[in-house]
């Protein structure tokens, strides 16, 4: 007798045939075990047998010159009868599922963005020399250290940004250019306005396309500092001249927080109760309101037109299992995420300058200084 999963589902059948009690022996002979037989008629019964059993039922009752029908099925024989009849779909929608999971992992495409001077091919070239091609995985990517390489490999480049993004290499690349003729005021006005700090920082690199740097890599700025002026030229051949140019700056951005690394802590249990009420003439009619027994909870206002909702979510005090150092590094990395939702995509993070301070109480008081690259240059 067969003994797979399958043997646990039931069906139960109607067999017409002359003489029926002969199919009952006949089954019994084979191995086959029936359940709950009734005799309906003359020449009608009813009766139970395992899901497995059923081709080899029908096969008897056809060498008999009968009819078999199925007239009730347990839930797990409909569940498997789907499952059967859709299980290479299921396995091909496995299979697919794996195969893609497996090609996220792997850089399939490079793109390189620059100004109109230099082409994108040198710069893919470039990369290419160093290693990075379509198809290699994405963790054998240091875009921190292909930035530094492809400034160094290309006397043409001022500056790199490398993002992965999906599955694509995206390289922006900022280029010099050789500075225009010397011209003289050009400005419709008159007035020469030369380009200045927009924050404190310290100088990075300074390119001039006009006009003459004020300052040099290395240089604390603060803001409204001049970083190039309006002339060109030396001694007694100095030209005034529109300044054009780019600094590229170290700027410094501070972010505190507290975390509790010991002792207990107050989390969401996962229940949520709701407030659904109308507001009339400053009164609030409910149509739903919950019983409030819990003291610590989180609380969301959701208010549409007509009806508000208010969301509770329970919090109950749980001791910290997690250790100290995986807490201070989850909470950089969203401070961090906060700053880059805040800056330019152009600029980059470079550094992280973390301290902290026990506060007590199993707290302390996270002061993180993200440094950050950015062109600081704006006119006056």
């Amino acid at each position: 007798m067969k003994t797979d999963l399958m043997n646990y589902g039931r069906l139960d059948v109607r067999v017409m045939l002359f003489n029926p009690e002969r199919i009952v022996n006949i089954l019994w002979n084979k191995g086959i075990v029936v359940e709950n037989v009734k005799r309906r008629d003359i020449i009608t019964i009813t009766m139970t047998v395992k899901y497995n059993d059923y081709d080899e039922v029908c096969k008897v009752v056809k060498e008999l010159k009968g009819q078999v029908e199925v007239i009730n099925r347990s839930p797990f024989v409909v569940w498997a009868m789907k499952i059967k009849n859709r299980f290479s779909y299921v396995i091909g929608a496995v299979v697919f599922i794996c195969i893609i999971y497996f090609l996220s992992g792997f850089v399939w495409g490079v793109k390189v963005e620059d100004n109109k001077f230099l082409s994108p091919y040198e710069i893919r070239k470039c990369i290419y020399s160093l290693g990075i091609k379509p198809g290699i995985r994405k963790n054998k990517v240091n875009v921190t250290t292909l930035e530094k390489d492809i400034e160094r490999a290309n006397d043409n480049v001022m500056w790199v940004k490398a993002r992965i993004e999906g599955s694509v290499l995206k390289v922006t690349v900022k280029e010099k250019v050789n500075p225009p003729k010397l011209a003289g005021n050009e400005n419709t006005d008159g007035t020469i306005h030369p380009i200045v700090a927009k924050m404190d920082g310290e100088i990075v690199k300074i390119y001039c396309s006009a006009g003459s740097a004020a300052v040099q890599r290395g240089d604390f700025v603060k803001k409204g500092d001049v970083l190039i002026e309006g002339v060109q030229g030396k001694d007694e051949y100095q030209v005034e001249v529109q300044p054009e140019g780019t600094a590229i700056a170290k700027t410094f951005e501070e972010k505190s927080a507290e975390i509790q690394v010991s002792g207990n802590e107050l989390k969401r249990t996962g229940e949520v109760y709701k407030d659904i009420y109308v507001e009339i003439m400053g009164r609030k009619i409910y149509i739903k309101k919950c019983d409030k027994t819990f003291k610590d909870y989180d609380k969301i206002e959701n208010k549409r037109k007509l009806i508000t909702e208010v969301d509770y979510y329970p919090k109950k005090e749980v001791e910290i299992s997690e250790s100290k150092d995986n807490l201070i590094n989850k909470k950089v990395d969203e401070l961090e995420k906060s700053v880059q939702e805040n800056i330019e995509r152009s600029d980059k993070i470079v550094d992280k300058i973390i301290n902290q301070k026990d506060i007590g109480s199993g707290k302390i008081r996270l002061n993180v200084v993200f440094v950050i690259e950015r062109n600081i240059a704006v006119k006056e």
